[in-house]
């Protein structure tokens, strides 16, 4: 009997080191970074918008996260940003619905809402990223924080506010490691005036800010930092995100940064925004840059749409792309961090507030805007998609005359899956002779090189044909090592008859199940639409069920 209790608690022991594997991964070691350290890893970034901040009074807590629209976070998000090459993620997050009876100064988080912050930030950080949680909006209800900061309270109810929810998200993770940072607040700001910051809009740009507001900022920040840094673990060097009233860059003028032991904190950076941009917020930006690190949580070009964001005196520039390369390029020069604001497409903000990343269907979008983000700080996208078509619409067109990347290579990115297990063929079109070799790389395997002559190109002047019906997925373009050989249109298009372009050895059962389905008899499941490489909404056809019976049989 003592044996089996013995045997017991060891599986028990076992299972609870399993359990706790991936948080102990991520906090096993600590380095500490300054504020003006992380400037440079943070580097680009982007926002996991409209999700854990979103919900309203009334709101069902167990539906709010989709509740703006977007898609609920999942680790592909991550997996994806972080394969695009972004340094960074932001996670704004609500509490205040959360809060067991609004009692904000005693009342315990819900374990639900805990965990799932812990969540999406272990799978942040698993995909390589840094990642910042914050309190976000937390200003529906009448104790809540931005209402005591914009009544005058913050001496005694905004820091009780600030010792229960800091407190205890402090404690959650103070054990993890440099990567995740804390934002305490985000946008301090004047809701029952009707107006962000300003006690009047006269005189702008130097109209006075609420002096009530700014002092209550500024020792909210303090008081938090210090609540933080007293909370233990590694939260005694973890970087700090402070802001200033709105995240307004002009409401730099009246920062104090806060101390810890009687010194200025080394482990803490200033938060803004940065949407309509003007030269009296970028002077601030950079004055305050040169003492106290700068960190833009938030930013994109405010427009209806991306060729046309807002344009005013303060904002010259005619279209997103120019208002990208122009004011980015200068945040790059001063070392200065950008997390961009990634709206969700099912509202207008997204046509205000261009979005790179469509969550729902893990695509990239608005690419050339992208890329300028990406050039201005000398970088390229590493991994663009297309926005995904139907699979009937062929010839599917992956790149036009121009469109290089390093190397002189042609670059189109991850092709969507249906679009590729539709086609059978890549067509290039060129002018000039015909180049002496092709290089490209598929998903599952290593640089390979097809040279003229191979069976799987068909050659004719001004166009190579190359058959794919049995690749798995193109990442990267191919391009000849002659100059003289210029590239006009590359697109993937059909042959006649069969489209299946599964990977693996297929069987007459599987010829006879195609068959089935093409007659309608039966479906073909998920698993069985992947391993034969169609698309979710392609039609299978009699052809298909004709190939796979060749492949076989070795016919």
């Amino acid at each position: 009997m003592k044996k089996r209790i013995f045997s017991l608690l060891l599986v028990v022991a076992f299972l609870m080191t399993a359990f706790t594997f991936s948080a102990v991964a991520a906090t096993s070691n600590f380095t500490p970074i300054t504020g003006r350290e992380m400037q440079e890893k943070l580097g680009l970034g982007i926002n996991i918008s409209n999700t854990l901040e979103a919900g309203w009074v009334g709101g069902n807590t167990e539906t709010m996260e989709t509740s703006w629209g977007e898609a609920a976070i999942q680790k592909s998000h991550f997996e994806a940003i972080a394969a695009q090459g972004f340094d960074s993620v932001r996670i704004p997050v609500t509490w205040e619905y959360h809060i067991a009876g609004q009692d904000f100064a005693k009342g315990a988080i819900s374990s639900a809402r805990m965990n799932r912050v812990q969540e999406a930030v272990d799978w942040a950080l698993e995909a390589g990223l840094f990642v910042i949680i914050n309190t976000h909006h937390e200003r529906e209800f009448p104790n809540s924080l931005y209402r005591l900061i914009e009544g005058g309270q913050y001496e005694t109810a905004g820091e009780a506010w600030i010792n229960n929810v800091w407190g205890q998200i402090a404690e959650r993770f103070k054990n993890y490691d440099e990567r995740l940072i804390f934002e305490p607040m985000n946008e301090p700001h004047l809701q029952n005036k009707n107006m962000w910051i300003w006690d009047s809009w006269t005189g702008w740009p130097n109209n006075p800010i609420n002096e009530n507001l700014w002092q209550g900022t500024n020792h909210l920040n303090q008081h938090a930092l210090s609540v933080i840094r007293a909370s233990g673990g590694n939260n005694d060097r973890r970087v700090i995100i402070t802001t200033v009233p709105g995240g307004n860059p002009v409401a730099l003028r009246h920062y104090v940064h806060p101390t810890h032991n009687g010194d200025p904190d080394i482990y803490s950076m200033v938060g803004i925004y940065f949407y309509h941009g003007d030269e009296h917020a970028w002077s601030r930006i950079v004055t305050t840059n040169a003492t106290i690190p700068v960190i833009v949580r938030e930013t994109s070009p405010c427009g209806p749409d991306t060729q046309s964001p807002v344009v005013n005196a303060h904002n010259p520039a005619g279209s997103a792309i120019d208002w990208t390369k122009h004011w980015y390029g200068l945040f790059a020069a001063e070392g200065i961090p950008n997390l961009w604001w990634n709206p969700h497409s099912g509202t207008t903000a997204a046509k205000v507030w261009p979005r790179f990343f469509d969550r729902g269907t893990n695509t990239w979008v608005n690419q050339d805007l992208m890329q300028a983000y990406f050039n201005a700080y000398g970088r390229t996208v590493k991994q663009a998609t297309r926005p995904p078509v139907t699979t009937n619409n062929f010839p599917f067109e992956l790149a036009k005359d121009g469109e290089r990347a390093e190397g002189g290579f042609y670059y189109w990115g991850n092709v969507p899956p249906d679009i590729l297990s539709s086609a059978g063929k890549m067509v290039v079109e060129y002018t000039g002779p015909l180049a002496e070799s092709f290089t490209f790389t598929r998903f599952t395997a290593h640089w390979a090189q097809w040279l003229p002559g191979d069976s799987r190109i068909t050659t004719e002047q001004g166009r190579l044909t190359f058959d794919i019906r049995n690749i798995e997925g193109i990442q990267l373009g191919f391009g000849p090592w002659d100059n003289d050989f210029t590239i006009t249109r590359v697109f993937l298009d059909t042959w006649s008859g069969a489209t299946v372009t599964g990977s693996g050895s297929f069987s007459t059962a599987d010829a006879l199940t195609i068959l089935r389905a093409a007659l309608g008899i039966q479906t073909l499941t998920a698993s069985e639409r992947t391993r034969f490489g169609f698309g979710s909404n392609q039609t299978v056809t009699t052809a298909d069920a004709l190939l796979v019976l060749k492949q076989a049989t070795g016919l």
